[in-house]
């Protein structure tokens, strides 16, 4: 289970916050900002034909995980 820096044990807190959370905690002296682009439902490969260079032109880094959708689509062959 995840245990906040700031909220104790709560896994109600959406994803993105708690990553903002730790990155702030383990890189204090960083100017932490995470942006959610997200879409529900997306597997990898759409979400590769989205993803635009320029919304994060910007970021020092981008991380992409559409893993958790994939799984459907493992299921389905």
């Amino acid at each position: 289970m995840y245990e906040s820096v700031v909220h104790g044990r709560n896994t109600k807190i959406p994803y993105p916050k708690r990553l903002e959370e730790s990155l702030r905690a383990t890189n204090r002296n960083c100017d932490v900002r995470v942006r959610n682009m997200g879409r529900s439902g997306t597997s990898t490969p759409f979400a590769i034909t989205l993803f635009n260079a320029a919304d994060t032109s910007d970021a020092d880094l981008v991380i992409l995980d559409h893993t958790v959708n994939d799984i459907q689509l493992l299921d389905d062959d």
